[in-house]
């Protein structure tokens, strides 16, 4: 199903590009983004009212360079963060754990959008599309994840769905500065998918937690 949602998307922006290719117009840029992750984690309870509820909210930021050819804009980033982890069980013996969570992300974005004019230097323009993170680097309080280890850092990677709004002011006829605020929400990592799974086999009733955020960027321009 990503798949697919992934193919149509990419359908529609080239669609729209090819419907105005008079206004076509090329530009590249570099800029900082923060962003993070409100949710995640999973939660189960079993017959014997037991309830566990992991949450592994992030924050952090990072660098990006862009692309744009008028209505798509592809993104390549680099992000930094971290946040606190937290275990949590409730029955007869309840107990909340916290431990701190430090990851590095490689982040590949591909977003649609339509400008539109509203002075002279500057345009604004929605914006629709995808975002996937690929975790190279994690760490749970000392433990750093590796490649091969029984959880490794590739299995928090995860697809995002972020829509939005941006803005362009020229500077001159080709330099732009380029703001961008994006919510999105994020489909289960294999972690979340694995646990969820794994309670469910021992007869508890289990799911993951919904992934959300935002993104908040800002970049400097080449219009050619």
């Amino acid at each position: 199903m990503t798949k697919k949602l992934c193919a149509v998307l990419v359908l529609i922006i080239f669609a729209v590009g090819g419907l105005a290719a008079a206004d076509f117009a090329f530009s590249v840029g570099t800029g900082y983004y923060l962003s993070g992750d409100f949710g995640g984690g999973f939660e189960t309870s079993s017959l014997l009212t037991m309830q566990k509820k992991m949450k592994t909210p992030y924050f952090g930021g990072g660098g990006f360079v862009f692309i744009d050819a008028t209505y798509a804009e592809l993104s390549l980033g680099f992000f930094g963060g971290g946040g606190k982890t937290e275990i949590s069980s409730s029955g007869m013996i309840g107990q909340i754990v916290r431990l701190d969570l430090s990851i590095i992300n490689l982040n590949i974005g591909l977003l649609s959008k339509y400008p539109f004019k509203v002075g002279r230097r500057i345009s604004i323009f929605p914006l629709l599309g995808i975002d996937y993170q690929v975790t190279i680097f994690a760490k749970i309080d000392n433990e750093v994840l590796l490649l091969g280890t029984a959880l490794n850092p590739i299995e928090l990677s995860a697809l995002w769905f972020k829509n939005g709004i941006g803005a362009d002011f020229g500077i001159t006829d080709h330099l732009f500065l380029r703001s961008v605020f994006l919510y999105g929400l994020r489909i289960p990592n294999k972690f979340e998918k694995d646990m969820r799974d794994l309670a469910e086999m021992s007869g508890a009733i289990a799911d993951t937690r919904l992934g959300h955020g935002l993104t908040i960027k800002i970049a400097l321009g080449y219009k050619f």
